[in-house]
């Protein structure tokens, strides 16, 4: 799958927003308002602009090598070697003045040094990644519309200029509200002081395709960076987008690592397999073993992509083996899952246990 192939049309476009000059200068501090505010006035002349703009972020290709991990961290570097990046998103509201959008989840994933992802097994991605996360991760935008990453510069592989994907959504519960995906791009100067000078970016070929030829990216999402080689880089960025939901309207997807456990240490529970059947009658289904040192109740979720596929759920149970299995629906595609158990104690306490799963084919 070609990522230039699904090149979305939509370009950076700017909007009037809502509210006088006065209003505009209060929002100043975005970036977004202050620059658009300036260029008006220098092309009408002095005091004619009378409201600020706010600029849309251009939608851009998911590409082939987004993984939904739902790994809630702001460091995303997970040992890989490279020249370290700190990267700041500000997500805004066009729709409201511009305001800052608290409470979005922005994802960010990009591929090493030598130009490979993780937890991918294609061809062509310099080796089988299957179940390694690094260099992807979320974080929730706070009351500044602000999240900020740790990680390293990006690599570069056949096709494509240097970039990092980032990708905004809203949940309401385990279901998606929002999505909107884009990517990050730097200036060709530093990515040649990079790729050019840096040992981890050290390849037996050269760049075949850069700015000047990569068909997806666009100018608008440089990222201005300031640094160097030997410290690290740093950089912000400004997300606009419209059709946000109503801020406050949104919930967390109830994030956590993968293949993990997160919550109350105290809960005396673990996930002692899970295995996935698919019968010939075509129905198929993910079983869940949990074992339970105490009281407990469980919630067992199948999901994809912030999608629920299969749940189950259960009242207190006595302290022992229990299976939770979880029907997959028959439109449901085969493929990679998350597998959710939260084990609840009698006292309230809770325990989040997560895995990784595979969805078999449909049978007869």
């Amino acid at each position: 799958m070609s990522e230039q192939d699904n090149k979305a049309l939509t370009r950076r476009q700017a909007l009037a927003a809502a509210g006088t000059l006065g209003a505009g200068a209060a929002l100043a501090g975005t970036g977004v308002i202050g620059k658009l505010g300036e260029e008006a006035e220098s092309e009408l002349g002095p005091g004619v602009a009378e409201a600020a703009s706010c600029v849309l972020t251009p939608s851009m290709t998911e590409g082939p090598y987004f993984v939904d991990e739902l790994i809630k961290r702001s460091d995303i570097t997970g040992g890989q070697s490279g020249v370290p990046l700190t990267l700041t998103v500000n997500v805004f509201d066009a729709d409201e003045s511009c305001d800052a959008y608290s409470g979005a989840i922005v994802d960010i994933w990009h591929c090493n040094a030598q130009g490979s992802y993780s937890d991918i097994s294609a061809n062509g991605n310099g080796g089988d990644t299957s179940g390694q996360t690094w260099l992807r991760g979320l974080q929730e935008t706070d009351s500044n519309g602000q999240v900020k990453f740790t990680t390293i510069y990006p690599g570069w592989y056949s096709g494509r200029t240097i970039h990092i994907h980032l990708k905004v959504r809203t949940f309401s519960g385990d279901s998606t509200t929002y999505n909107f995906n884009t990517q990050l791009f730097f200036a060709e100067t530093i990515n040649n002081q990079v790729v050019n000078n840096v040992t981890a970016y050290a390849r037996s070929r050269s760049r075949d395709t850069t700015n000047a030829n990569d068909g997806i990216f666009d100018s608008d999402m440089i990222v201005p960076l300031t640094g160097s080689n030997s410290a690290g880089y740093s950089g912000s960025i400004d997300i606009g987008l419209q059709d946000l939901p109503t801020e406050g309207s949104t919930t967390d997807p109830d994030t956590t690592t993968p293949d993990g456990e997160s919550g109350d240490s105290s809960v005396a529970a673990s996930l002692a397999s899970v295995k996935t059947v698919s019968r010939r009658n075509g129905r198929r289904a993910v079983l869940a073993t949990i074992r339970n040192r105490e009281k407990a109740k469980i919630d067992a979720r199948l999901l994809r992509g912030g999608k629920l596929l299969a749940r189950k759920r259960t009242g207190m149970l006595k302290a022992g083996r229990h299976v939770a299995n979880l029907r997959v629906g028959r439109n449901v595609a085969a493929g990679r899952a998350v597998l959710r158990v939260i084990v609840t104690d009698a006292a309230g306490n809770k325990k989040t246990i997560q895995r990784r799963v595979h969805v078999p084919r449909r049978r007869g």
